[in-house]
C-alpha cells in the first residue's frame, strides 16, 4: 500500500477495500499471534499467542490486514469458518504504510494493533523476525473451529471476557 497521509484518506482507504474485495466482510474475530514450535521436546503442541485479540472491533485494521495479504496474492477466502495466513516484512511494510496517520497516537491503550505491527516491524529491522513464526488469524464464522491459531485466539477472547 501507498503511504497513507491523512486519517480521512485513511477512511477512505478502508471504504474501497470493502468494496473493491469480493464478498468481503468484516471477521468476527482476529489478531497476529506468534506460533512457538517448540523445537526441543516435538512430543508437544506449538503454542500460539496473541498480543492482541480482536472480537468484532477494529474492522479498519482487518481490512488493511486482509490488502495487505491481497497485495502479496494471498487471497482470504470469506466463506470458510477460519483463515490462517504467514505474515512477514512486506505485511508488516504495507500495514505500517497505511497505518501512518495514527502512528504517533499507537501507545499505551491506543491502537495496538498498530503497536503489534511496529514491534514487528522493529524485530525485522532488528534480524530477529522469523517468517513463518508469525500468523494472521481470522474467523468469520461462530462454527466449528480447527486450527491451533483459531482456537487460541477464541481462548484469548474469551480470557479477556472473565
Amino acid at each position: 500500500m501507498e503511504i497513507i497521509e491523512t486519517k480521512k484518506a485513511f477512511k477512505t482507504l478502508i471504504q474501497k477495500i470493502k468494496v473493491n474485495i469480493l464478498s468481503y466482510q468484516d471477521p468476527l474475530a482476529f489478531g497476529i499471534c506468534k506460533i512457538d514450535l517448540l523445537e526441543k521436546n516435538r512430543q508437544k503442541t506449538p503454542q500460539a499467542a496473541y498480543l492482541v485479540a480482536n472480537s468484532n472491533e477494529n474492522f479498519a485494521s482487518a481490512a488493511i490486514f486482509i490488502q495487505a495479504l491481497k497485495e502479496q496474492e494471498v487471497e482470504v477466502n470469506f466463506n470458510k469458518n477460519e483463515v490462517v495466513c504467514d505474515i512477514n516484512e512486506a505485511f508488516l511494510k504495507s500495514c505500517l504504510n497505511a497505518f501512518t496517520p495514527y502512528i504517533d497516537e499507537a501507545h499505551g491503550d491506543s491502537h495496538k494493533n498498530i503497536q503489534t505491527i511496529l514491534a514487528l516491524y522493529e524485530q525485522v529491522l532488528n534480524n530477529t523476525f522469523l517468517d513463518g513464526r508469525y500468523k494472521v488469524t481470522f474467523i468469520f464464522k461462530d462454527d466449528s473451529i480447527r486450527s491451533l491459531e483459531a482456537t487460541s485466539l477464541n481462548l484469548s477472547i474469551l480470557n479477556t471476557l472473565n
